[in-house]
């Protein structure tokens, strides 16, 4: 899973940025990251939550350039389908779904079709997922009793929601810390002023939701990061780039 995640972000960042020097410099980045190394060789599902991430990620690229159906549909497809490694893949990364595909939604023939790809992928995981617990009962019990540890724990609904979001904050940092390494400090540079619109919405599309999830619900492990971690390392290293070209020039 870990290859073929690499595989995938070397197909976006070359798709992006039209270098496969860029492209392949970021890989090595990623493949060489502390938190990379440590997901990749333990028992865990934040290896398979990056890969499922970053194929969605790709995909929906590629379909908002090409602006073709096939591309939609295939993009789609691996949007739904995320939800069976993580369904909190299938709620972060919706917005980015929905901004890339808005043209597709314009014409009812093309909506249809990409609203029934995406309702049967899902029925696909979702119903032996559900099977698999007893009974929607069982699978509804145990889903509020997780969400409602969440919620008193360490939310922004907690007895105490300015220490939960301070926590969060807190480990947010260190899991990013973990992730870039000194890198970190360019992510406080403006990064995304060295991208043109597009690719700004796009980066902001695919971060804040998840982000703004961690910081006011939860962000229990460093893993939890793996799925917007090549952005995250994407915008330090250009920024980082962007710098050194000007300090040597």
């Amino acid at each position: 899973a870990f290859l073929a995640a690499l595989l995938a972000f070397f197909s976006f960042v070359k798709s992006m940025f039209q270098s496969e020097t860029y492209a392949l410099a970021s890989v090595l980045f990623l493949a060489t990251s502390q938190m990379s190394w440590y997901y990749s060789i333990t028992i865990n599902s934040y290896v398979a939550e990056l890969f499922g991430a970053t194929i969605v990620v790709f995909l929906c690229w590629s379909s908002s350039q090409k602006k073709s159906v096939n591309w939609a549909i295939v993009s789609t497809l691996a949007w739904s389908m995320a939800g069976a490694i993580r369904p909190f893949l299938l709620l972060t990364m919706a917005p980015l779904w929905l901004f890339t595909h808005w043209s597709f939604f314009r014409e009812k023939k093309s909506f249809l079709l990409l609203i029934t790809v995406a309702v049967l992928s899902i029925l696909s995981w979702f119903i032996p997922m559900v099977s698999s617990s007893g009974s929607y009962q069982n699978y509804r019990l145990a889903s509020n009793s997780l969400y409602g540890a969440v919620m008193a724990s360490s939310s922004l609904f907690s007895p105490k929601p300015l220490l939960s979001l301070w926590k969060n904050f807190n480990n947010l940092i260190q899991a990013l810390y973990l992730c870039l390494g000194p890198f970190l400090l360019f992510l406080f540079l403006n990064p995304l002023g060295e991208l043109s619109n597009d690719k700004r919405r796009f980066f902001l599309l695919w971060l804040l939701p998840p982000v703004a999830f961690y910081l006011l619900f939860h962000f229990g492990r460093p893993g939890y990061l793996m799925t917007v971690a090549p952005a995250f390392l994407l915008l330090s290293s250009l920024k980082a780039f962007k710098s050194g070209r000007v300090l040597l020039y």
